[in-house]
């Protein structure tokens, strides 16, 4: 949740920003954003198909489905990637990271579970396989209906080998479980509320 609520601040920011009349600080904030979620490497001036791909990628991820996807890809927590390197997610890397015992594959290896949620989120924000994923969620927002992970995961087949049985798999347990609450969850300020 608090992942989600630096992203969607990041959202918000970003949804109040001009091209013309920027400030330096505004302008530096932007170019970093753009070369984070991958729009450009490039310095500003930026374009408005820039700006709205930007907005594209600067958006939540619904809290079920990335609790169904640490679950699965880290075996609740018990893999031996997630328990030497907080590798809650399965994301594979070409340097660094733990070595898979019988293969020369990598998984990213992180100091904590929030960076490795991060790079999660950043991964589904940025990575070319997931484009359908966050033009579901755009229209999901433009129809102002809450993130569904259920309705997302339709669009996660790249995430695994497995495909459409990962997808089954992914909504599944969102389903099975009753974790739809999780993706109207808010951070408490005053005095926890349960249903």
């Amino acid at each position: 949740l608090q992942v989600n609520e630096s992203l969607v601040r990041d959202r918000q920011r970003l949804s109040k920003i001009k091209l013309t009349n920027m400030s330096q600080k505004e302008r530096q904030w932007l170019n970093q954003m753009m070369s984070t979620y991958k729009v450009t490497d490039e310095q500003a001036p930026f374009t408005d198909d820039q700006l709205r791909e930007l907005m594209l990628r600067v958006d939540a991820i619904p809290p079920s489905l990335a609790l169904v996807q640490s679950a699965i890809e880290s075996g609740w927590g018990r893999s031996r990637f997630a328990k030497q390197g907080n590798a809650m997610f399965g994301q594979w890397t070409t340097s660094g990271g733990i070595k898979a015992k019988g293969s020369d594959a990598r998984l990213a290896a992180f100091p904590d579970p929030r960076e490795s949620l991060k790079a999660y989120c950043l991964n589904l924000n940025t990575h070319p396989s997931y484009a359908q994923f966050r033009t579901a969620r755009a229209e999901m927002r433009m129809a102002n209906r809450p993130l569904s992970g259920t309705k997302l995961a339709e669009y996660l087949g790249s995430y695994s080998e497995k495909g459409d049985e990962y997808v089954e798999l992914v909504i599944g347990m969102i389903e099975r479980d009753r974790l739809e609450i999780a993706d109207i969850a808010q951070l408490a300020t005053g005095p926890i509320v349960v249903f």
